[in-house]
């Protein structure tokens, strides 16, 4: 499927730092929104089952509204109707996805296994590094490590798995293009190097997961030994969390400067289409390639051309880059895994298998977002 970034958005995340008290609400609210997501996909799914006909959003704003005026439910009135509308916004796209896009059923959320979030499209003020959103008197600190570019449009307040809380803003950024360059580079994924140009450069793969992995294994074998429920046992649940957000944000954090690196230098992007879903099914690969992040680097890669005016172009997956010669075209059939340097035999050339690769990738790319 082809991704299309045509509307210019960013979104800039800051961590924020609510007192006792606020934190105590916005728990409130988070146990709030996800009570409403889940009451109103189990109507969803109940209803298309019975009936064969599937609810909209309009559907369930409107039950959403009596359903707060029924004694029972009362306590839902706590939470600012806004984000509840923008829960019930959320799950519909999540439908409209699954119909159009392929993407899982929606799921149900439970309190300490997902992301937990706030979605306010007005009625909040951020001045400076002061935070105000609605039903919440105090402020709230916003630590500004940069600065928010083009007009907000809209705020999400989240908290993840480590208890840590952040906003997320959504602005209406028109980003400067870039003056117009000449180099055109072929770029091959790998498991080794992370990344192979045609230009002969290499990129090394950062282990993130690997080094991180015996720090990690510590700390779930404390978790497991702590009593369940137990105020311990949450301290040690935090430690497994923080840690394994560090990785995810090194791993990231990676993505970014590659991806931008390239963005900066090369005029034309040529990348394989790869379906990096079915390719973790392979066993012995699956947690190399999962750490290897490529379709989340395809993507960072076409919305940032999309924005500074770069050309990303693709070869279909199936294409033999590896097995053909560059420079005569031969294609070695039989070619195995543990060969990185091949000589051909159709005109004697020695070459590097995977800047071969790379530069087959630049030569017979066309115009394309890859799909993740």
């Amino acid at each position: 499927m082809l991704r299309q970034y045509n509307t210019p958005m960013k979104t800039f995340k800051f961590r924020i730092y609510p007192d006792k008290k606020t934190i105590s609400l916005l728990n409130t609210w988070f146990g709030q929104t996800r009570f409403v997501w889940n009451y109103y996909l189990n109507q969803r799914t109940v209803t298309f089952k019975d009936t064969g006909k599937g609810l909209s959003y309009v559907d369930n704003a409107k039950d959403l509204t009596q359903l707060k005026k029924q004694d029972e439910y009362q306590w839902l009135k706590e939470c600012p109707s806004q984000a509840l509308q923008q829960t019930l916004k959320h799950l519909d796209s999540s439908f409209k996805d699954f119909f159009s896009r392929g993407k899982g059923y929606p799921r149900f959320k439970k309190r300490g296994f997902t992301t937990d979030a706030l979605h306010f499209p007005q009625g909040f003020t951020l001045d400076g590094n002061k935070l105000r959103i609605p039903k919440i008197k105090t402020s709230i600190k916003v630590k500004l490590h940069r600065d928010i570019k083009g007009d907000i449009k809209s705020i999400i307040v989240t908290k993840n798995k480590a208890n840590q809380f952040y906003i997320s803003i959504l602005t209406d950024y028109e980003p400067t293009l870039k003056l117009k360059l000449k180099k055109e580079i072929g770029v091959d994924v790998g498991l080794k190097e992370f990344a192979i140009c045609s230009d002969g450069v290499k990129i090394k793969m950062p282990h993130f997961t690997n080094n991180g992995a015996f720090k990690l294994k510590k700390l779930q074998k404390r978790l497991s030994k702590k009593i369940k429920g137990s105020a311990n046992r949450e301290k040690a649940r935090t430690k497994v969390a923080k840690h394994q957000l560090h990785i995810a944000n090194q791993r990231k954090d990676f993505l970014h400067k590659v991806s931008t690196k390239l963005i900066n230098e090369n005029q034309v992007i040529a990348i394989e289409s790869l379906t990096v879903k079915g390719m973790i099914r392979n066993k012995k690969l699956s947690k190399h390639i999962a750490n290897a992040s490529w379709g989340e680097f395809a993507i960072l890669l076409n919305y940032k051309a999309s924005w500074y005016g770069r050309e990303i172009r693709t070869v279909d997956k199936y294409f033999p880059s590896s097995k053909m010669c560059n420079s005569c075209g031969y294609i070695k059939e039989d070619l195995k895994l543990s060969e990185r340097t091949i000589t051909c035999k159709g005109c004697g050339a020695v070459y590097d298998r995977d800047i071969n690769a790379s530069k087959n990738i630049l030569q017979f790319s066309t115009v394309g977002v890859t799909e993740s």
